[in-house]
């Protein structure tokens, strides 16, 4: 009967360890996948985060560029009114001067009309 006892103990020992390794066992496993799936999420988290931060980034330098674009644009327009603007006013300015010389040159012609009828007149 000892023996009979002892093997049923033994049996029981065996059993209880065989549970405790496997309750182990599945621990581990449990733990190693949930700091797998932590491992997992934190690369997603941080991979998410790379990828907002990349497009914060691209996202700057296009609004950068494009305001930049934009002041330069403005400049360009302002340019070009500007020249217009000086173009137009020396083109007034060179119609002026020619407005003078033509009234100038009308002046002359009738005076000298003037004259040839005064000098007509006295031959007469």
């Amino acid at each position: 009967m000892g023996s009979k006892s002892s093997s049923s103990q033994n049996t029981t020992y065996n059993t209880n360890t065989n549970y405790t390794y496997n309750q182990l066992d599945g621990g581990a496993i449990e733990e190693a996948f949930k700091f797998a799936t932590s491992q997992s999420e934190n690369a997603f988290g941080f991979g998410e985060y790379v990828a907002g931060e990349a497009f914060d980034s691209i996202d700057h330098a296009l609004t950068a560029s494009l305001n930049h674009s934009s002041q330069q644009l403005d400049q360009m327009s302002e340019l070009v009114k500007t020249t217009q603007t000086q173009g137009a006013t020396e083109l007034i300015n060179a119609n002026k001067e020619t407005a003078k010389v033509m009234y100038i040159s009308i002046a002359v012609v009738v005076v000298m009309m003037l004259l040839m009828m005064l000098l007509a007149g006295r031959k007469r």
